[in-house]
């Protein structure tokens, strides 16, 4: 899998969780069916898209560089972004804190989710020219 495509599928997974996780944990009335699954998996999929794109999507393009891309370092990253997904769902009123913990726990394993699918595009990338000199150079 190339870099861009490992990219793509990862946010295509890190939008997925999010639906999932709603529709298995919190379904929209006390009733639990299949059917009520499927329809709040499908009513919550293109918020969670968005969030990925407007929320996801520029993080990672700022983090891509600098950040330490460890598993731990990602699940704080998630965990931060879904605080904001809280705060719109809960709009004018302030959110409880277990609903941002709720929320931020689903933002963690979205972002998780991403980063074990982006890595693996990550690590068939050939190494940059600098990489190969830092690597001439220890040994």
């Amino acid at each position: 899998m190339t870099g861009t495509s490992a990219c793509a599928f990862g946010f295509l997974g890190a939008s997925l969780v999010p639906p999932a996780v709603i529709a298995l944990t919190a379904p929209v009335s006390g009733d639990v069916s299949v059917g009520l699954t499927v329809r709040t998996f499908l009513f919550i999929l293109p918020q969670s898209i968005a969030a990925v794109v407007v929320l996801g999507l520029p993080t990672f393009l700022v983090l891509r560089r600098y950040a330490p891309w460890r598993w731990w370092w990602v699940l704080i990253v998630g965990l931060l972004l879904g605080l904001p997904v809280a705060i719109a769902i809960y709009l004018p009123a302030a959110p409880a804190l277990r609903s941002c913990l709720y929320y931020g726990l689903i933002g963690a394993a979205s972002a998780l989710t991403f980063w074990l699918i982006w890595r693996q595009g990550e690590r068939t990338v050939e190494p940059r020219p600098s990489d190969k000199e830092d690597a001439a150079l220890r040994s």
